[in-house]
């Protein structure tokens, strides 16, 4: 087998094994995560389409973050707004049911609610990216994540149940 083939092997082989990683992000950006997994996927075509688009020696952690950064980009650019859902047709109104509120529901819903470049640093930082290395991912300034991590942390401590899970540490 000719050494270039090998390489592209090789090269696929490690794009695949990415999709773990990728998948934990593009869930952070989409409400389903059968939309994370279709997201994660193109990202993965894409990049096996142009492999000649990754440059040899560089990280290619940084260069499949981006493909699929460009991928959840693009899927918001073209999303289109739902149709509203008729109430009359359900027996009974959700506002009649009683809220089940856990804490990983509440923590959620306040991670969703975040806008999605505070939302962004902040899952990375949680999943154990340093800040360098979350630069290096979506081509900003050390400075400029560290002030998204900390926008996003304040931001979450706006919610009264999340401080209250947080113990006071959001001060």
């Amino acid at each position: 087998m000719p050494a270039t083939a090998t390489k592209q092997q090789s090269l696929n082989h490690r794009i695949a094994a990415q999709h773990p990683r990728l998948l934990r992000y593009a869930k952070t950006a989409f409400n389903t995560p059968e939309a994370a997994e279709d997201a994660v996927q193109e990202a993965i075509c894409r990049a096996l389409q142009h492999p000649e688009s990754y440059r040899e020696g560089t990280s290619l952690d940084s260069w499949m973050f981006i493909i699929l950064k460009n991928v959840i980009l693009n899927s918001f650019r073209d999303e289109k707004p739902l149709a509203p859902i008729p109430t009359e047709d359900f027996p009974c109104s959700a506002a009649v049911l009683p809220p089940i509120q856990t804490d990983a529901d509440a923590l959620q819903r306040a991670l969703d609610s975040l806008p999605f470049i505070y939302r962004e640093a902040l899952t990375l930082r949680m999943q154990g990216y340093h800040n360098r290395e979350i630069a290096r991912l979506l081509r900003k300034a050390p400075t400029t994540i560290a002030y998204r991590v900390w926008k996003a942390r304040k931001l979450l401590c706006k919610d009264p149940y999340v401080r209250e899970l947080a113990n006071n540490c959001c001060g």
